[in-house]
């Protein structure tokens, strides 16, 4: 029995948790002056909608679950019946950090998670590897190259 993944292209994360997910890109990728994130949002965006669309039902739903608590958990932090995504900008990385120092483990390691999950989709989109000046083609024929003299080498 195979067993496939099936990915709908036309499904996508609830808006919320997309605003979610554009807000904590500005806080765990800062923005250069000269990149155009709005492109790259959208398409980060896509790839995390791809990503969690593809888990089982279970890990899918109990992941949106958490992000939804971590969407309204500033109201038990302490700052006010607000949604993370419109609290100010310091106020946002006061919130961060106190997921990032809490004393309960799985809140740090869903944060954790969560920044992977953004950082592995950022490093995805190919106008981020234009920026940081990562050409992986020219890495690869290197590569190939070392390969194949490796190989003669070992021919004699």
């Amino acid at each position: 029995m195979k067993y496939t993944i099936k990915v709908h292209p036309e499904k996508s994360l609830p808006k919320d948790v997309q605003k979610l997910f554009s807000v904590l890109l500005q806080h765990f990728i800062p923005p250069p002056p000269d990149l155009n994130l709005d492109g790259i949002e959208r398409s980060i965006n896509h790839i995390l909608a791809r990503y969690i669309l593809a888990l089982s039902p279970l890990l899918r739903y109990g992941l949106l679950i958490l992000l939804k608590f971590f969407e309204w958990g500033p109201f038990f932090f302490g700052f006010g019946l607000i949604r993370f995504s419109n609290l100010n900008f310091n106020l946002q990385l006061k919130y961060i950090d106190k997921w990032n120092h809490s004393r309960v483990n799985q809140l740090r390691e869903f944060l954790n998670g969560v920044r992977g999950m953004i950082m592995a989709a950022a490093m995805m989109d190919k106008r981020i590897w234009e920026y940081v000046g990562y050409a992986p083609e020219e890495h690869i024929h290197e590569k190939i190259k070392q390969h194949e003299q490796l190989m003669s080498s070992m021919e004699v």
